[in-house]
């Protein structure tokens, strides 16, 4: 409707200087303000010049943002960000200057970019001399929404056993679980002259060891040696010929209840304790918990007689579930000394 009163008014003015309409007189004194099309996501894609020194106004969805990078511009601590934004008819990454633009702007919003620019990749650049306005709600299709927020923030790799890290590729992305055998106080070291904390863990599973790096702002996760946690998004690295892992910019740090395991050791001795917790020594010099019941239940022993059982199978093979260091299952799987029994 505005563009169809605004073309009428253009004619107006091309005719007479005053034309009435009933008793209604309009004076064509000049040009009115022109509505600025919208630039869509696919235009920016398939056409933008990026050598063009102004692009329409764009309206999209604001679909995520990624967490605060922080870096130096000479002797200048700077900020940064990347945002993913889609509209009907596609999806872009952003690289904003100046996060503290988005402060009062929540994910999902849709907002209007004035100001910014085209790249040669195809992406925009949110600079200081960039506007954003809230506006009106831009309804986007599920798949096209997905597909943004994966740009900026895809899903972390599914998690591998420690062992796998020192065989895999460098540079490539992983995740691992397991206990915090050794922490290190953080420490600073100089990268690219700047003074930057890193601190180093170990970690460990049943079946292997790792260190990690954790490097500036994970060098303060809250985890202690004990600990049981779950690292996302973490790369792997080499160094002196020993691959290791080391934390990026994407990075999530998870302190987690340790889950049930299954197992296959070897007992090999036992001693037990006031509470009636026997404790089982396995061959590979570990030591698990588990309650006399479960013995009896396992060896068939009905009365309190279980010692002289439980010592006539050792040593002996089993397959156990254990949980924080406590045998909830155990199924005897091969005897050593078959006569005992």
């Amino acid at each position: 409707m505005l563009l169809y009163i605004h073309g009428r008014l253009q004619q107006i003015k091309r005719s007479d200087t005053m034309h009435i309409f009933g008793n209604v007189g309009i004076l064509a004194v000049g040009d009115f303000y022109q509505i600025q099309p919208m630039q869509k996501i696919s235009g920016i894609i398939n056409n933008s010049d990026p050598k063009k020194p102004y692009h329409p106004p764009l309206k999209v969805v604001l679909a995520t943002r990624s967490d605060r990078i922080f870096y130096k511009k000479g002797t200048t601590d700077k900020e940064m960000m990347y945002v993913a934004l889609c509209d009907t008819t596609g999806h872009l990454k952003a690289t904003l200057y100046e996060p503290s633009k988005l402060d009062n702007i929540t994910n999902g919003s849709t907002i209007i970019i004035r100001n910014y620019m085209v790249r040669d990749d195809k992406t925009i650049a949110i600079t200081s001399q960039s506007q954003i306005f809230k506006s009106s709600q831009l309804q986007v299709p599920e798949n096209l929404l997905s597909q943004a927020i994966s740009s900026v923030r895809p899903p972390p790799p599914p998690p591998i056993p420690i062992k796998e890290v020192h065989t895999s590729p460098v540079k490539t992305l992983t995740s691992v679980s397991g206990v915090i055998a050794q922490d290190e106080l953080p420490r600073q070291v100089h990268v690219r002259g700047e003074p930057v904390p890193v601190r180093t863990i170990l970690l460990e599973d049943r079946e292997a060891k790792v260190k990690v790096a954790l490097w500036r702002n994970e060098s303060g996760a809250q985890i202690q040696a004990g600990d049981f946690v779950s690292i996302q998004n973490v790369m792997v690295q080499n160094y002196k010929g020993e691959n290791q892992l080391s934390s990026t910019s994407r990075t999530t740090i998870k302190k987690t209840e340790r889950p049930a395991e299954d197992i296959s050791e070897e007992i090999i001795a036992y001693i037990e304790d006031e509470n009636d917790m026997i404790h089982l020594l396995l061959a590979s010099n570990e030591m698990l918990s588990t309650n006399i019941e479960l013995l009896k239940t396992t060896f068939n022993i009905e009365d309190d007689n279980w010692q002289p059982v439980l010592e006539a199978f050792i040593p002996f093979k089993a397959n156990m579930t254990v949980k924080e260091g406590e045998i909830t299952r155990i199924n005897i799987q091969s005897v050593a000394n078959m006569d005992n029994p």
